[in-house]
């Protein structure tokens, strides 16, 4: 997995999108994604059915092996989620838990800059999608079995603060966005706690140094604190 690597004790991708700040919930998704695509290609796929390629091109058909598409369920490719065999990988409703006072832990009085930090917990999914109910099933084994073994060594490489037991759900019918051919999938869930730290400093100072006024076109400024924005028009 040389693609992925810790970022400053974060969890961040190598070709990660520059929006995607640091141990965010979607870099979580990036780690999860790359790791599953490690685990299907080069020799940890020599005896696996199954194996992922970055390039799209059909494999030799004396391997024996089928292509697997895994992928963040957020890609932008409109025919993904018709590719099968494919492992799509998503997160859940994420909330910051409050472990200070308005989650502040520390302050410098000279300069009045505030540290902040929070817990978040963040549920990923990933779903197990086959043409087959068995090829599901299957899937759903190996990766379930997968991160049960590798949670730790995950949760150490990146430095997320825990990752619990994966949970393996039945298989269920599953219908592509834009495909009417049946296709059945089995979602492997884990919750990861993750550290979200922040400094803020008093913007006061700056903003005095600057008149906050607002132009109506007219090339008339007013004061922004003479302006009744009850009357606003």
């Amino acid at each position: 997995m040389t693609n992925v690597r810790p970022f400053f004790g974060t969890a961040r991708v190598d070709d990660q999108h520059s929006d995607i700040f640091p141990g965010s919930p979607m870099a979580l998704v990036a780690v999860l994604t790359n790791c599953l695509q490690a685990r299907f290609s080069g020799s940890n796929a020599l005896d696996n059915p199954y194996i992922w390629a970055a390039d799209a091109q059909p494999l030799n058909p004396e391997t024996g092996q089928t292509r697997i598409y895994i992928e963040s369920q957020y890609t932008d490719e409109p025919d993904a989620r018709d590719r099968t065999p494919s492992l799509l990988v998503e997160k859940g409703v994420t909330q910051p838990q409050q472990v200070a006072v308005g989650h502040r832990a520390d302050i410098d009085l000279p300069s009045m800059t505030e540290l902040f930090i929070a817990w978040a917990n963040v549920p990923l999914s990933v779903l197990c999608i086959g043409r087959t109910r068995g090829v599901s099933a299957t899937l759903a084994d190996v990766v379930f079995a997968f991160l049960l073994g590798s949670r730790n060594h995950i949760r150490e490489a990146f430095s997320i603060h825990d990752i619990t037991a994966p949970t393996l759900s039945d298989t269920q019918p599953y219908r592509p966005t834009s495909s009417n051919v049946e296709s059945w999938v089995t979602t492997v869930t884990l919750t990861t706690m993750i550290k979200f730290a922040w400094r803020t400093r008093p913007i006061a100072p700056l903003l005095k140094e600057i008149a906050a006024k607002m132009n109506f076109g007219n090339e008339d400024a007013l004061e922004l604190r003479a302006l009744d924005l009850r009357n606003a028009r």
